[in-house]
């Protein structure tokens, strides 16, 4: 995985040349797979397949480029060298192919990445460390930090472990960032670091974004860092895609769908950034549009759970309550979360029994103090039940808190009958965004 994600960091740094993320490549890693078709989903014109294997103490690399239009191999190479020269290999096959690709399709210029490190043991901590963060898992994210940490332990001038290691701390749940200010202040001074390394790290740079919308509310410099971000590396698929969310919010849709389709360019096989896609259709008042995305989805892989639970809430926003219960319980499914099927069997009795009135006031019963329902959800419930004072309180609430989630309620579709209300109005306006 260290040499497949170094050749494709390598080479997404070429001039003119467009190279798709290594979350979608990765789906067809150790499995068959035909070129042509491939080529297709994937939108490509050129497809690099390798093949690693250990003889003793070396490591035996093949790998060669085909080129799908004419069905012609642009390059290949074996390369076979000791365990311990991982960085030196990945460096030589980088610059072999580089130099097929402007030969063969007259793409110029060498790749302008710096080393990030020359210490096998720091990359191949930094690569389990990758492998930890995608799971997006709170388990994931504590393994993650530990393996960073270990990488900068054996280089201090890894700028992308800094990088590796604010994205814990963005995402993650730690005891020793309670509070919102913590957080922001952690991933900023580690991502500093980073860039006082190197100023031209785009992962930085997007990292930065993210942590200037969702925690400091900072819209124009979380825009000025993501514009930075794909000037640096326009194959940068979560550089686009967080600005995409970021345009989303401050509802310029048009620009949010385009860097969306770019993001999608640069990782076609991306769950969260088809999902999130999906769903900004419902915010963009598209909602069918979204539901039929969703769907597909949902098709393409039954077991991406945040599938079902955008599904569900279009169900609750159309009313569709028996759908919306169903939904919910494929989705706890999927989570295999016991705990909470029990939760939802006694709200499908209530719904089944009084209607959609008694299913809410017995939702905010069953659900209290429940980690995963969060203050805005408790807030739609509210709204719902006509109460806007205990709804506003809630809200405030959460601007208090510096909930992540509160920076959607502009154009949230639960909260629409709000925003007229002079007391809506001040409250996007004091998280910075317009009541336009």
């Amino acid at each position: 995985d260290g040499l497949a994600d170094s050749i494709l960091a390598n080479l997404a740094l070429l001039p003119e040349l467009r190279v798709i993320s290594r979350n979608s490549v990765f789906q067809y890693k150790n499995r068959p797979f035909d070129l042509v078709e491939t080529g297709r989903t994937l939108g490509v014109d050129s497809i690099m397949t390798g093949k690693f294997d250990q003889d003793g103490n070396n490591l035996v690399v093949t790998a060669e480029l085909t080129d799908l239009i004419s069905n012609k191999k642009i390059w290949s190479g074996r390369y076979e060298q000791k365990l311990t020269s991982e960085l030196e290999i990945q460096n030589d096959i980088s610059q072999q192919i580089s130099a097929a690709l402007q030969s063969e399709t007259s793409v110029g210029g060498p790749p302008r990445a710096k080393h990030q490190t020359d210490d096998p043991e720091a990359f191949l901590l930094y690569i389990k460390g990758q492998h930890h963060l995608n799971k997006r898992t709170q388990d994931g994210f504590e393994k993650a930090l530990g393996l960073f940490r270990q990488a900068i332990e054996k280089d201090p001038t890894f700028a992308k472990a800094y990088v590796g290691e604010a994205n814990c701390y963005a995402m993650g749940s730690f005891k020793f960032l309670d509070t919102t200010e913590k957080r922001a202040a952690m991933v900023s001074a580690t991502v500093r670091k980073a860039l006082e390394i190197d100023e031209d790290l785009s992962e930085a740079h997007s990292m930065m974004g993210l942590n200037k919308a969702y925690y400091l509310w900072d819209w124009a410099g979380a825009e000025s860092a993501y514009r930075r971000a794909i000037e640096l590396d326009r194959n940068n698929a979560s550089a686009y895609h967080w600005y995409a969310e970021l345009l989303a919010i401050h509802s310029r849709f048009d620009e949010s769908f385009d860097n969306y389709r770019r993001a999608q360019e640069k990782d076609p096989l991306s769950l969260p950034i088809a999902a999130d896609l999906a769903y900004t259709y419902v915010y963009a008042g598209q909602p069918d549009e979204g539901m039929a995305r969703l769907q597909a989805l949902k098709e393409r892989d039954p077991k991406f759970a945040r599938t079902y639970s955008n599904i569900a809430d279009i169900y609750h926003q159309k009313g569709m309550y028996a759908e919306l219960v169903s939904e919910t319980k494929e989705y706890l499914e999927v989570l295999e979360d016991k705990r909470s099927l029990q939760k939802m069997a006694i709200l499908e009795n209530e719904l089944n029994r009084s209607g959609p009135r008694g299913f809410w006031q017995k939702a905010l019963e069953v659900l209290a103090g429940d980690r995963n329902f969060s203050t805005i959800g408790a807030a739609t419930l509210h709204l719902r039940l006509g109460d806007r004072d205990k709804t506003f309180e809630l809200l405030e609430r959460a601007y208090a808190g510096h909930e992540v989630t509160i920076v959607y309620i502009n154009i949230m579709p639960e909260f629409a009958e709000l925003r007229t209300d002079p007391r809506f109005i001040d409250l996007i306006r004091r998280i910075g965004l317009s009541a336009d």
